[in-house]
Formats: structure tokens, sequence, C-alpha cells
């Protein structure tokens, strides 16, 4: 991404949209509705899909702008909002984001030491967080939503001490969304998938179940105010050509009326896969009209789209084009870290991995700045392949953003694996014979 850095990304790629792009998010309005409500009558709102289907949008940028707007009718006039991941240590994890979120009103600025303390003192039972709410932490005039995006990154604990600190969080959690006496509010992500895992957590599936809600599958005419919506409010131009192709492909991908044979659970992840590579095409499409414009009006035109390879051939195109800046020494290593931060053995079943920076350099045999260099270049600006964004100094561990890239095989590699399958193949046809007359 070389034009104006600071120029607004109408579409965001791989990445989910921010709170900050309501303006952008378009195709979603009747689930904005219907989780206000769901969040209001409940106060614990689970909102439930597969990977890719656009929970982390729908809620940071749909559901936190209609309670900025004061949907809700019967909560105080303000939010506070406490946006944060589980991770391996969710309780911290939710310290550190609480004492983020009161330092704006205080001014007071904050150590790790602090956030141990407030960790401890979260564990001294469920109805801490409303006990530390009560004890002026929360402003009059306010509400506090917990909102804890990809859930299920709860049931990832490796030992006894991680499982104990797992329930500690969800009985937090429960506690404070049943409480009357203050208006805290509770919203979380999660894969469907996940969902049995909840049983695990005593009361915590009842919960799940009374204020679930499962994201639909967009239609054909909201995909397309997805893709026309966000170049309106940007001033750029899409060719009308350009809209019906990539409906169409879309629809080629995964079919909006599919009563096929073939494998349900395939249809339903390439139907949860539609978005992120839409939005991802529309991006890759934007930067490089971006690039050149030199300044003048953006047009997006069909024969762009050809040229980053559609829908099915422009993320492993672009893959390959940050393969090549790294150099044919680091593809193996590339191959390394994408392998290391997803697990499964399929595209169908594949689960991001969050994986600290140290341990990807374990895995890469302690070539930093091999492992640096990649990690860098697949999460810079305007990729998005992996996140956080660039930022070397940040601690968060690495992610990945879409399950259907992995780095490829050189060109020498992938040769040399069509010579050895050839021969295997040669060798079984000459012992056939052999084999019969046993």
């Amino acid at each position: 991404m070389t034009f104006s850095l600071s120029s607004r990304m109408p579409y965001p790629g791989l990445r989910s949209f921010r709170r900050e792009e309501s303006d952008l998010f378009f195709g979603r309005e009747d689930c904005i509705h219907t989780m206000v409500d769901r969040l209001s009558a409940t106060r614990f709102l689970a909102v439930l899909g597969s990977s890719g289907t656009g929970k982390s949008s729908v809620v940071k940028t749909g559901l936190l702008d209609a309670l900025d707007l004061g949907v809700m009718a019967k909560a105080r006039s303000t939010w506070r909002v406490v946006d944060f991941r589980p991770g391996s240590s969710p309780l911290r994890n939710l310290a550190h984001r609480l004492m983020e979120a009161e330092r704006p009103e205080t001014g007071r600025n904050f150590s790790e030491g602090d956030v141990d303390l407030l960790r401890a003192f979260l564990l001294r039972g469920p109805r801490s967080l409303v006990e530390w709410c009560s004890e002026g932490h929360l402003p009059d005039n306010a509400n506090l939503l917990l909102l804890v995006d990809q859930f299920e990154e709860l049931f990832r604990y490796q030992d006894y001490a991680g499982r104990e600190e797992a329930e500690a969080f969800a009985n937090l959690l429960l506690e404070s969304g049943r409480n009357a006496a203050l208006p805290v509010y509770v919203t979380l992500t999660m894969r469907s998938e996940y969902l049995g895992a909840c049983a695990l957590i005593e009361g915590l599936a009842e919960a799940i179940s009374a204020g679930m809600f499962l994201i639909p599958r967009m239609t054909r005419g909201q995909c397309r105010a997805a893709i026309v919506g966000p170049a309106i409010v940007c001033g750029i131009e899409i060719e009308e050509g350009l809209v019906n192709r990539l409906l169409n492909d879309l629809a080629a991908f995964a079919p909006w009326d599919d009563r096929s044979t073939l494998d349900q659970f395939d249809r339903l992840v390439r139907r949860a896969d539609q978005l992120p590579l839409l939005q991802y095409c529309l991006n890759r499409m934007w930067v490089r009209a971006g690039n050149e414009s030199r300044g003048e009006h953006i047009l997006l035109r069909l024969s762009d789209y050809e040229r980053i390879g559609g829908l099915g051939g422009a993320l492993n195109a672009h893959g390959d084009e940050i393969l090549a800046t790294l150099g044919e020494g680091r593809r193996t290593v590339a191959q390394a870290v994408f392998r290391a931060l997803t697990e499964g053995s399929t595209i169908a079943d594949a689960v991001h991995r969050p994986t600290r920076f140290g341990e990807l350099m374990a895995v890469c045999g302690g070539d930093e700045p091999s492992v640096r260099a990649v990690v860098d270049a697949f999460r810079a600006p305007g990729c998005n392949f992996l996140s956080p964004e660039f930022d070397p100094k940040n601690p968060e561990p690495i992610r990945g953003n879409f399950r259907r890239y992995h780095p490829r095989e050189s060109d020498t590699a992938m040769e040399e694996y069509v010579r050895m399958a050839r021969a295997r193949g040669a060798r079984r046809a000459a012992m056939a014979p052999i084999e019969g007359s046993l």
C-alpha cells in the first residue's frame, strides 16, 4: 500500500470492521435491531456463527453504534465498552481493559502491578466485578458493556489452573449479567462449533441459549449493499459490470439456493468464507487503483478484478507477491509460521491458533530475523493476512485472519513432489500384476 496512508479505506480486507467504521458497514441492519432487543431483554448476548461470517464486525461496528445512538431506550445515556479477547489469561485481560476504559475519566496512569491487583480482586468471587463497579468505578450515567470477542479462546486451557481461571471468568460474566442493581451487560462472539463446550461450565449453556443470536447468511441484495455502500461513502466509483460479476462469482463459490448433494460441511464453510473473500478482493482493487490514480478519481473496473485473479485467485496471488519480496530462502519459514497459526487438517476444520512471537521463533529454529520479516510482511497495512497490524512492540499473540491461505511450495519443491508421486504411481502399477497373482 503506497498511496496516501491517510486515505480512508472503504473495504477492510481480511480484518474486521472497526468501531469508527459504522458508516461503511452495510447489509446487516436487520441483525443489529434484533441483537439490541435481545441484549436489552437478557443482558447476556451470545453472537454465534462460523469463522468468517462477520460476528466481530456486526458487534463492534453495528451493535456498538446502535447503543451509542440510544437505540436501547431503557439503558443509561452513555456506554463504557470493555472490549477484549480471553486469550490464555482471561481475568488479567479483563482487568487490563477495565483499567484502560477507566483511564480517560480518571486521568491516572496504571502499572502492571495495578493490573495484577485488580485481577486478584476479580478472583475473589462471581460478584467481584459488581462490587468493583459499586465502589465508584462506574459513573452514575453510564452502562458497562463487557464485549468478549472470540470467546472460544476460553476453552483452550492446557492445565488445571487454566481450567479454574476459565470457570471463574465465565461465572464472573454470568453473575455480572444477572445483577439487577447495576447496568452491566455482557456480549460475546463465538464460533458456533464451540457451543457444546459451553456445557462444561455450569450455567453457561443456559445463558447462551437464552441470549443467542446466530448470524444469518447475507442475501444477494445485502451483498450488493456491502459492495456499493462504502464506495458511495468514500467517493469512489465502481462499474456496474464489476458489481454484477462479484455477485455472480459469490453465487458460484457458494450458491444462495444450493440443494445439491455435496458435502454439507463444505457448503457451510464456503458460505462462511464468502464475505472475507469479497472484502479482500474489493480492498485489493482499491489499493491498486489508488496507486495508479495519482491523486485522481478512483474507479474500480471489471478489468481490475480480472487482473488480481478474481474471487478464486486473488488471495494466493497476493500471498505469492509477498513471498517473492521476502526471498525464496524464507519460504520455509513462512510455511512454518502459517502452520503454527492454524490447527486442523483441512480448510473445513481449520481453527486459528493465536501464537506468541517467541513460540513462532521456536518452531522456526530460533531464526528471529526471518520470523519477524515474515510476520511483519503479512500483517503490514493493506495486507491483513495476520494480525495485530504492524507493530513490532505489540505483545499480543499473532493470529491468522483467514484459513484459505497457506504459502505454497516453491516450483522446484512442487516439481520434485510431482516426480515422486509419479514414481510411486508407476511402482504401484508395476506391482499390481504381481499382487493379483498371489
